[in-house]
C-alpha cells in the first residue's frame, strides 16, 4: 500500500476457519522509523521510506505488506548526495577531482565529466501507479552537456539537454537551475534503482537533487492514447496472452508486474505473447506502437484456467 506521511490506516487479516479458537495475531513493522503498527493493526506512516508489515499467528504462520510512504506534498525527492556508487572514464585527480566518479560535496555532487555516472540503488519509492516526470535541480556552465536518467527495472531511459547557464566559471558551478526532462516513465508502486550518467564534455554538471512527481494515470503530452478497441485475451491467462486491434502494426509490449519491475519485452509484431514463464499473480501489459500511441492493460496469470 501506499501512504504519505502522517497518513494513518488500519491493517486486517483473515484467518482460516472462522471459527478457529485463537485469532491472535503479532504484528512488527520491519523499519518502525518509517512505519509504525500497534497491537490491533494500526499503522502509522512516519517518514518517508518504506516497510514491510508481518503478521503472524500464533503457530507462526504469517504474511506481509509493504507499505511505502512518500512526501504530502507529492514530491519525491532524491538527494545527489545520497549516491549508492559512482564511475566514470575520465581521471580527474589532476584537478583535485575524485579520480572516477562524482564527488560528494556537501548537499551535491560536484566533479562530473562526460561519462561519470551515478546509482542510487533502491532510492526510488513509488507508492501510487501512473506517470512520473523527472526534475534537475543541476548547475551546468558548458556547451553540450546532456543528462541520461535511467530505471534498469523497466527499462526506461530518458535524455535531457541541459543548458549552459551562462555564469561563468567558476560562478557557474555553483548557480542551479530546474530543468525538466522530457519523458515521463510509468510505473507501478515499488522501490527502484536509478542511475543517472553526465554526457558531454569534460567539465559537464553539478547536481543537487533530481524531484519525481506523479502527473496522475493520463497519457502524457506527446504520447497518445489507443484510442482504438484493443483486447487481450484470455483474461485471466495462463500460457498465452493474444493481442487484437492492432492491424498488424509494428509496436512493443512490455509486462510489468505488481512491484513495478519489468518482466517481459515484446519487440515484434506477433500478437501472441507466451507468459507461461511468469509465476501467478497481477500484470500491466502495456502496448506501445511506433507512432507513440499507448495502452495499458491489466491481467492477470494464473498456474491453471
Amino acid at each position: 500500500i501506499g501512504l504519505k506521511v502522517n497518513d494513518k490506516q488500519t491493517l486486517s487479516v483473515s484467518i482460516m476457519p472462522e471459527d478457529a479458537s485463537d485469532k491472535t495475531i503479532n504484528w512488527v513493522s520491519s523499519n518502525p522509523s518509517v512505519v509504525s503498527i500497534d497491537e490491533n493493526g494500526f499503522v502509522t506512516a512516519k517518514a518517508i521510506g518504506s516497510a514491510t508489515i508481518t503478521a503472524t499467528t500464533s503457530n507462526l504462520l504469517s504474511a506481509e505488506c509493504k507499505v511505502s510512504v512518500i512526501d504530502p506534498n507529492g514530491v519525491i525527492t532524491i538527494q545527489a548526495e545520497d549516491l549508492t556508487s559512482t564511475g566514470g572514464s575520465v581521471d580527474d585527480s589532476f584537478a583535485n577531482g575524485p579520480g572516477l566518479g562524482f564527488n560528494i560535496n556537501g548537499t551535491v555532487i560536484n566533479y562530473g565529466n562526460g561519462g561519470d555516472w551515478a546509482e542510487y540503488n533502491q532510492k526510488l519509492i513509488i507508492a501510487n501507479e501512473g506517470y512520473y516526470q523527472f526534475t534537475y535541480i543541476i548547475a551546468c556552465p558548458s556547451n553540450g552537456a546532456t543528462a541520461k536518467l535511467s530505471i534498469p527495472a523497466i527499462s526506461f531511459t530518458s535524455t535531457t539537454n541541459i543548458p549552459n547557464n551562462n555564469a561563468g566559471t567558476p560562478q557557474g558551478w555553483d548557480k542551479y537551475n530546474v530543468i525538466v526532462a522530457p519523458d515521463k516513465a510509468y510505473l507501478t508502486p515499488g522501490t527502484y534503482t536509478i542511475k543517472i550518467e553526465a554526457g558531454g564534455p569534460m567539465w559537464a554538471w553539478n547536481l543537487d537533487k533530481i524531484e519525481v512527481v506523479n502527473i496522475g494515470s493520463e497519457i502524457p503530452s506527446g504520447i497518445r492514447n489507443i484510442a482504438r478497441d484493443i483486447k487481450i485475451s484470455p483474461n485471466p491467462a495462463n500460457e498465452v496472452l493474444n493481442i487484437s486491434g492492432l492491424s498488424n502494426e509494428v509496436f512493443k509490449a512490455r509486462i510489468i508486474n505488481s512491484q513495478g519491475v519489468e518482466v517481459l519485452m515484446h519487440n515484434n509484431s506477433n500478437t501472441e505473447i507466451n507468459i507461461s514463464h511468469l509465476p501467478q499473480g497481477l500484470y500491466i501489459l502495456q502496448i506501445i506502437t511506433d507512432n507513440k500511441e499507448v495502452k495499458n492493460i491489466k491481467f492477470q496469470k494464473v498456474f491453471h484456467l
